[in-house]
């Protein structure tokens, strides 16, 4: 009879316990399925909180030997945004001819102005410059 009871109790435990790992794997297959990682990239791909930061002003000096665009960027979202770049293309009679580009450190909390800088090394010929905004995952 102890022996019958023992079996049983191992059976149950043994029992409980492949309910609790198949939870904790079905849960795991659920987070990292296809579905899943795809909503996360589309979330961290979303460009629609990057249009809603303004490039107030910008402009171009030439200082030590370097292009240098100063301005600034003002949050119109109502949340913080990271992972931001400014990015400058130069061009030459509408040719590209250099791009230089600056991570914004931090978190650019909601209405906020921060001031950037993009150094570009050595002077080329250009006359005309444009300054746009990254996610750091692309355009």
């Amino acid at each position: 009879m102890k022996a019958l009871k023992s079996i049983r109790d191992k059976i149950f435990i043994g029992l409980i316990q492949g309910i609790g790992f198949g939870l904790v794997f079905g849960l795991l297959y659920n987070y990292t399925s296809n579905s899943s990682i795809q909503k996360i990239i589309d979330t961290t791909h979303d460009n629609t909180r990057l249009k809603k930061i303004v490039i107030q002003d910008h402009k171009k000096v030439i200082r030590d030997n370097k292009i240098i665009i100063l301005g600034s960027l003002k949050n119109n979202n109502p949340d913080g945004q990271r992972g931001i770049s400014v990015q400058v293309d130069i061009y030459d009679a509408k040719r590209f001819v250099e791009q230089c580009r600056k991570n914004i450190k931090g978190t650019l909390k909601p209405q906020e102005v921060r001031n950037f800088k993009i150094s570009c090394d050595g002077i080329v010929k250009h006359d005309s410059y444009e300054v746009y905004l990254l996610n750091n995952f692309g355009r």
